[in-house]
């Protein structure tokens, strides 16, 4: 009590030194001065602390501050300096103009405090919250106090009973509410912190997610034998790397003695505290494990509901500890409801002595030593010096988690793969094949499907695909025991452990995709598809051998040539500048026979000999043929040699310059591209698609310049011939808006092909006879067919019923979801005081075209990414009125056919204020009738349309956006 007492003698001597009617008059001096003990600030931070603290943080949240420490400082857009002082750079350019509106705040904020003004203290911004309301507590009327000496809402929120989300002004009116008339102020300060101290706990959620992460089984088993477990790599919601693994490294590192609670799911099951270090988990690699002690068990545990935030058990969350603010809403909604329990008594249940355990951790292998496992192959070595440390940890987090269960690794010859499954030791082949990771530039994983084990299919080594695989591969191993049973238990081989090198072994015959992506318009459907090229389709040039590099070069670049270059190519190859080949070397040389291939030619020779014959130079002695065709580069010795004459240089000069390219080989940079991409319309055909007749100028008989027509070999014809040289590799046909061409018309026979065992190689091969060229044809394994389609442009239903049965479906639809990692996450538009809501405002949207329309006519998410790049708020607006005007409006108008009333109702201006209204109807329709067509129209106002018009000023209205969705319930 006797510090209570000098608590009031210094408030009241505060006060006799520092009255109102002095703050408006302080000097700068007065206000802050370093070492000094009777500035302003000095009091209010250092000699009133018991008095309600606001100890600690930065100077600078005084505004203006004198400084001890002179040591030159640059300033910036934010934090100013001089010698003597720091300021914040938006109170002024210099330190005088800064302190002029601070001395003014702080005397506003006293003056409001006198007058009890409690909402006025809460909307002035011009000062922090605790400094703004520290100033408040002391400048009040202490005979009828309204704020009690704690600037923090947490403590008051958990006393009264409340959140803290409310304002503060709300929380002292409460807190000071529930003070007893007898009781001072500062006596009812100090029980209310008492209060908060027993209450104020770290505590965490610890979550033992569903199905497949934990079965049924495991969950109870851990609850039996007291075991928090986790998988270290979790990471943190949110973007950025230091959010990967965040979570796992939280409870890795956690104290012992730390509190969580336990869910199931969302089912909370008790209250516990550490007792040990976290050790691996024999669940599978990575997980890790730790002993703690039951403080409370659940006393329901039915479905939580309150909310969705981290710490609760539906947030989004494994390992997060709640917040002090958000421990009054933990106590009232989580702790009190199904613990029967509060905040100080598990304070006083966790104060009791905790004798650590001490436990032993099993040997676990590091990358380094996982990898040296695999180095012994000089293919893989030298492919692995390639990767980056992020490729290097997945493979290794895969390669572990496999070995766990005890599934062997060996090397293939094949593109440096490597596969998983079970091979005896010293055996020449696998008895079973699980897995395969393969790829040189992409690394990719097929996996059988077993169990709750996904089939995937040549899918990117992703995080969330290594991390799916470490989980169910755990979870199914009876299941893989049962697919590829062992005589006798033993752990899994690495490469190494084999005994012998394991043999190239032919590359299994993979399925075939047959895909199409749909959906709405704007909903990434494009994005999906250049991911999937670019992870699937493409290889680096640094990662191909220069035989691979050579044949593709010659099939896009020699393949594509007429006849005669050909010739001349195929000619420089073999004799250079001066010397002579006969036709039959020629006939057999790799450009040729390229270019024949592509052509389906069966009468190499002859064609040859009528090529060299026709580009024959005039002055020739030994080629008689009249007809001469432009260049002529060729001339035939007596004994049939032939060899370039003329201005063959000039006229083979982009000859000369692809056989160089060829000479200096493979290049460093870039990509090789194995798909083809084609958009259908109602025009294409069969003959673009497959291969159909091309006028050409005559080139090879006594009618030159005349036209004629060769059989030309349509776009996916071509993918299939070069599918053919690279038999290891996978090919994609890209058919962008495949529903907008006749499917019948364009495939023709390759329909029945295209299936995936009907394909060369397959279960049930089947070929046809092509009907111009009369070549047998069928599609290679290694082709995928992969299209598009905009569902807005024609429904799914609709589709050809021989493609539907052909294909698979993935539906690509609108995103409108607000979480990290979603393309509209956290995405605001503000203008002034209101702020726009992006993803409810599309959600609201969405839902109504569904109600009037479907679901293929909702609008994608895509129209509003770009606005996520644009950081300042105006042109970010600005960017939000152009995509309405421009895009949105005129889609809806099309949707509808101008059904104004239905485009109202989509866009709520029903039920928004005249001037938020994007579509707005005549007021006075008699009256408009009458101006369109005077007064004696005899027109019934009840029988004619009603008149609408877009109302330009709502585009600049944010609350013409904000009233598309603020009706709906959250």
């Amino acid at each position: 009590m006797d510090d209570l007492k000098e608590h009031y003698r210094l408030w009241d001597e505060f006060r006799e030194k520092w009255p109102v009617s002095r703050l408006a008059k302080m000097e700068l001096h007065e206000y802050t001065s370093a070492g000094s003990k009777e500035s302003f600030t000095y009091w209010i931070e250092k000699r009133l602390e018991d008095l309600g603290s606001i100890w600690g943080g930065s100077s600078f949240k005084f505004g203006v501050f004198s400084r001890k420490d002179t040591d030159d400082k640059k300033s910036n857009a934010k934090l100013s300096y001089s010698g003597s002082y720091g300021w914040y750079s938006s109170l002024g350019a210099s330190v005088e103009e800064a302190f002029e509106k601070v001395r003014s705040y702080v005397t506003q904020v006293a003056t409001m405090a006198e007058n009890g003004d409690l909402d006025g203290i809460e909307a002035f911004e011009h000062l922090g919250e605790a400094f703004k309301w520290k100033i408040a507590f002391h400048y009040q009327n202490r005979e009828a106090p309204v704020i009690v000496d704690i600037f923090k809402r947490a403590p008051l929120a958990a006393y009264v009973g409340g959140s803290a989300s409310q304002s503060m002004a709300e929380l002292q009116r409460a807190a000071i509410s529930k003070c007893p008339e007898n009781l001072g102020v500062l006596e009812y300060g100090k029980q209310l912190w008492e209060v908060w101290s027993k209450m104020n706990l770290e505590i965490w959620k610890l979550s033992h997610g569903n199905s497949p992460v934990f079965t049924d089984a495991e969950r109870q088993q851990y609850l039996n034998d007291a075991w928090a477990v986790m998988d270290r790599n979790t990471n943190a919601p949110g973007p950025g790397d230091q959010q990967k693994g965040k979570q796992g490294k939280d409870f890795a590192e956690a104290p012992v003695g730390t509190l969580f609670y336990l869910c199931h799911g969302n089912s909370p099951q008790l209250v516990g505290q550490f007792l040990s270090e976290a050790i691996p988990c024999d669940k599978g690699p990575g997980w890790l494990k730790r002993k703690y002690r039951v403080l409370k068990q659940a006393q329901r545990k039915d479905r939580y509901t309150d909310n969705k935030k981290g710490w609760s058990p539906q947030g989004n969350s494994t390992f997060w500890k709640v917040g002090e603010d958000d421990l009054p809403d933990f106590e009232s909604s989580l702790l009190k409801p199904y613990f029967a329990t509060d905040l100080a008594e598990l304070a006083s249940l966790s104060g009791d002595p905790i004798d650590p355990i001490e436990l032993e951790t099993p040997p676990d292998l590091s990358d380094e030593e996982i990898l040296k496992h695999f180095d012994t192959n000089a293919a893989f070595r030298e492919n692995r010096a390639t990767w980056s440390a992020t490729e290097a940890s997945l493979f290794c987090r895969l390669a572990r988690a496999a070995h766990s269960v005890g599934l062997d690794w060996w090397h293939v010859g094949i593109n440096t793969q490597v596969r998983f499954g079970r091979r005896e030791a010293e055996s020449e082949r696998a008895f079973a094949v699980l897995g395969i990771v393969r790829g040189r530039r992409t690394k990719t994983v097929t996996l059988k499907g077993i169990g709750a084990l996904p089939e995937l299919h040549r899918e990117p080594l992703t995080e969330e695909v290594v991390a799916s695989l470490e989980t169910s591969l755990v979870a199914e191993r009876s299941a893989i025991n049962t697919y590829c049973p062992l005589a006798s238990a033993r752990p899994g081989y690495w490469p190494d452990e084999l005994g012998i090198e394991a043999p190239d072994e032919p590359e299994t015959s993979m399925k075939a995709i047959n895909r199409i992506y749909y959906g709405p318009p704007g909903t990434g459907k494009t994005y999906k598809l250049k991911q999937l090229l670019k992870a699937e389709y493409e290889q680096g040039l640094d990662t191909v051998s220069p035989d691979e590099w050579r044949r593709q070069f010659i099939a896009e670049h020699f393949a594509n040539l007429k006849w005669w270059e050909v010739a001349a190519a195929s000619l420089y190859a073999l004799a250079g500048t001066t010397g002579k080949v006969k036709v039959n070397d020629l006939a057999a040389h790799e450009f040729v026979q390229a270019l024949a291939s592509k052509k389906g030619s069966q009468s190499v020779t002859p064609t040859l000999w009528r090529t060299l014959q026709n580009h024959t130079i005039e002055e020739s002695t030994t080629v008689r043929m009249k007809v001469r065709l432009s260049p002529a580069i060729f001339d035939k010795t007596e004994d049939s040699y032939w060899q370039f004459a003329g201005d063959w240089q000039n006229d083979c000069a982009h000859i000369i310059e692809l056989m160089e390219r060829l000479k200096q080989g493979q290049e460093s940079t870039g990509a090789i591209q194995r798909y083809s991409f084609v958009t259908f319309h109602q025009s294409y055909g069969y003959e673009e698609f497959v291969e159909g007749l091309r006028p050409i100028l005559d080139n090879s008989d006594n009618t030159p310049g005349q036209v004629q027509y060769e059989i030309r070999p349509g776009v996916f014809k071509e993918l299939c011939r070069r599918a053919r040289l690279a038999p290891t590799q996978r090919f994609a046909i890209v058919i962008d808006e495949i529903n907008r061409g006749n499917i019948s018309k364009i495939f023709g026979e390759l329909i029945t092909l295209i299936e995936t065992d009907k394909r060369e190689g397959a279960e049930n091969p089947i070929s046809v006879i092509l009907p111009y060229s009369g070549e047998s044809f069928s599609v290679p394994s290694n082709v995928d067919v992969i299209g598009t389609m905009n569902t807005a442009d024609r429904s799914l239903a609709l589709l050809d019923t021989a493609l539907r049965r052909r294909f698979d479906f993935e539906a690509i639809m609108p995103n409108v979801s607000d979480v990290p990692g979603a393309p509209l996450h956290n995405l605001r538009v503000r203008m002034g005081d209101k702020t726009i809501d992006v993803p409810r405002m599309l959600a609201a949207i969405n839902a109504r075209i569904e109600a009037l329309y479907d679901r293929d006519h909702t609008i994608g998410h895509a129209y509003f990414t770009s606005l996520q790049s644009i950081q300042d708020e105006l042109e970010r607006f600005n960017a939000l009125t152009e995509v309405f005007r421009n895009r949105i409006l005129p889609l809806l108008e099309e949707y509808f056919f101008e059904d104004w009333q239905k485009i109202q109702l989509v866009l709520a201006d029903n039920q928004k204020q005249t001037n938020a209204r994007f579509v707005a109807q005549s007021a006075d329709q008699e009256s408009d009738l009458t101006w369109l067509f005077g007064t004696g129209h005899g027109l019934d106002s009840y029988t004619t349309k009603p008149r609408y018009q877009i109302q330009a000023s709502a585009f600049s209205n944010p609350d013409a956006y904000i009233g598309i969705y603020v009706t709906l319930a959250d």
